[in-house]
């Protein structure tokens, strides 16, 4: 059990538990359930859910609880390093508009993967398009990130959302370490091998902005 009774550290604790056992459905979770996923005693996870419930982290539906307003609005605050975003500005805006997709650059934060930034010019059935939100297993960018396919381009054809075509590349670093994925959303029937060059240049783009000072001029091509 979790020393969510021992003071100030353990109450943080504690209520970290509760919100991550939460973080793993959108469906809302009983008490018990909670108790069980966070390791904590029924006693103490009610009182960390009525504390959190006020403080808006919380929202309680029919004696399920899930995750608030409050963290949705405190997640999309979360930005990585900001000479990333503004490397990439420049390059997704251009690939934004010559190839008529939406444009995500993503990082890695923890074990998920978030879109850090967005330019949107097309209404695509994947809703969740904004920046702060976390990206579903399976996507091109998530690959890029998470599965060891840094070293190309990756295209996902449909698999995550029927007819939704994803192309990503990687961005890297001074150190060519990969930092974010670029990825262009479409779809199907499109030009996906133009797409993937189109990515393949503008994820280039953003990696030689990443070299240079962060007040200095955006890449574009």
């Amino acid at each position: 059990m979790r020393g969510a009774e021992s003071g100030g550290r353990g109450v943080l604790e504690g209520a970290f538990a509760v919100l991550e056992a939460l973080s793993t459905t959108e469906g809302g979770l009983g008490l018990s359930e909670i108790s069980r996923r966070a390791d904590l005693p029924k006693a103490t996870v009610h009182r960390l859910l009525e504390q959190l419930s006020e403080l808006g982290a919380v929202e309680r539906r029919d004696r399920r609880y899930r995750i608030g307003a409050l963290v949705s609005w405190l997640g999309r605050a979360w930005r990585p390093d900001p000479g990333l975003n503004l490397a990439a500005r420049g390059p997704s805006e251009r690939l934004a508009e010559v190839s008529g997709a939406n444009v995500a650059l993503c990082a890695k934060f923890g074990p998920e993967v978030y879109i850090s930034s967005m330019v949107t010019v097309a209404a695509l059935p994947y809703a969740r398009q904004r920046a702060g939100t976390p990206l579903p297993p399976g996507t091109a960018c998530s690959a890029v990130l998470l599965d060891g396919e840094s070293d190309r381009v990756v295209v996902d054809a449909g698999r995550v959302v029927a007819g939704l075509y994803c192309v990503a590349a990687p961005v890297r670093d001074e150190q060519g370490r990969t930092v974010a994925a670029l990825g262009a959303m479409t779809m199907a029937g499109r030009r996906v091998e133009q797409l993937i060059e189109l990515v393949r240049v503008a994820a280039e783009a953003t990696t030689g902005a990443m070299a240079g000072p962060v007040n200095g001029p955006i890449a574009s091509f």
